[in-house]
């Protein structure tokens, strides 16, 4: 629910400008939720987040705050540039174990990506032991191997030979040896549910640089996950939910000192 402290209220009006259900009355300059509307609340916080005098809350049970560091002032273009430009996937990791009070700031971050109407349905899944990593990177190549010998003609079947021939050879080409598996799932049947967890697992992968962590989408896992009864089961997911994105994660191996070119900008101007 939206609560007001009208001791502090300066009458400013702009939690209703804000608002995106237009559920803000501010009549005579006095804001209130309008009779019979409070049910359209998506509890986006816009009226919290731009009152300047902090007299607006959103409170609901499953709400907690941000307890992360808050920069008091603004990332520059030129840093933020910089940083998404540099990113890079990481498919070299150090042997050492990312601790878990830094995986968890790390989350803390992702908690805040943006998802339709602010439904929040997103879950991760954290896979911390190396043996588990293991067991599941020897169920998508099986899951290959099924599909390799039931459709061998298939464009992917001639693809996935190359990574079924590679772990034969004691090479895991499927987590790259990464210490970790960060997966994002939610509900099968959302609207939004692939656009929400594919932009929560952005906002981890764009983060963890600063944590000193090197990501690299798991794609070959994600798109096992959808087919294979025997990977779905060792995730121990909610029946309801699908995986949406996979990051593996670990401390890098080697630490980049280029950016490198890519395709200039396809735009159109309309």
């Amino acid at each position: 629910m939206v609560v007001f402290d009208y001791e502090l209220c300066s009458s400013c009006s702009i939690c209703t400008a804000v608002c995106p259900a237009g559920i803000i009355n501010d009549k005579e300059g006095i804001p209130s939720i309008k009779a019979g509307l409070e049910v359209h609340c998506i509890r986006c916080g816009h009226c919290e987040a731009h009152c300047p005098v902090q007299a607006v809350s959103v409170e609901y049970p499953e709400a907690r705050p941000f307890t992360g560091a808050v920069s008091a002032s603004p990332v520059t273009a030129q840093q933020i540039s910089g940083h998404l430009a540099g990113r890079r996937s990481v498919r070299r990791y150090k042997d050492t174990p990312v601790e878990k009070k830094v995986i968890e700031e790390l989350l803390e971050v992702a908690r805040f990506s943006p998802t339709g109407s602010n439904a929040q349905p997103v879950a991760w899944t954290i896979i911390l032991d190396r043996q588990k990593m293991r067991e599941m990177a020897q169920t998508v190549v099986e899951w290959m191997k099924g599909l390799i010998a039931a459709y061998p003609d298939r464009p992917d079947s001639q693809y996935f030979s190359l990574f079924v021939n590679e772990w034969d050879k004691g090479r895991d080409r499927i987590f790259r040896g990464a210490p970790h598996l960060a997966v994002v799932h939610g509900p099968s049947d959302g609207r939004l549910g692939n656009t929400n967890g594919v932009i929560a697992a952005t906002y981890l992968e764009v983060a963890a640089p600063a944590f000193g962590i090197g990501t690299c989408w798991a794609g070959l896992f994600l798109i096992a996950s959808q087919f294979s009864p025997e990977l779905r089961a060792k995730l121990e997911l909610p029946e309801d939910h699908s995986a949406q994105g996979a990051l593996m994660f670990g401390y890098p191996e080697y630490q980049p000192s280029r950016i490198p070119k890519r395709n200039a900008g396809r735009v159109r101007w309309m």
